[in-house]
């Protein structure tokens, strides 16, 4: 089910693609940054001292689907967030724009592909 075949076209918004964002490409700012807008201040598990993540931007920029895995590969979990204020149930992060959304994670396949590959490039 990770073939290009499943992948959202986002007809829904006009058709595009996700972005995405590995924390292996950012500078130290950049990365913390970003990190500051994934986590949740005093409720995180121990990350290492150096957490890889991606972070997939849905098309249309309103989800966020994200993947924090420790420094040591124990273990990782998956995220999705969103900008909509009224979006039920969510927690506040840090970032004000960006909402975690409390509920099951449906990331498209592109977004699952990419995580699934970033995996299996720590595990060698």
């Amino acid at each position: 089910m990770l073939d290009a075949t499943f992948d959202d076209a986002y007809t829904r918004f006009g058709g595009g693609v996700p972005t995405f964002v590995d924390s292996s490409d950012l500078s130290r700012a950049e990365r913390n940054k970003l990190w500051q807008e994934i986590m949740v201040a005093g409720r995180e598990p121990d990350w290492g001292s150096d957490p890889r993540f991606v972070v997939a931007t849905e098309y249309g920029g309103h989800w966020r689907k994200i993947m924090i895995v420790d420094s040591r590969h124990t273990i990782a979990t998956f995220r999705s967030c969103t900008t909509n204020s009224t979006y039920r149930p969510a927690l506040i992060i840090r970032a004000a724009t960006w909402r975690m959304d409390n509920a099951m994670m449906d990331a498209s396949t592109e977004i699952m592909r990419r995580f699934h590959t970033v995996l299996e490039s720590l595990s060698s």
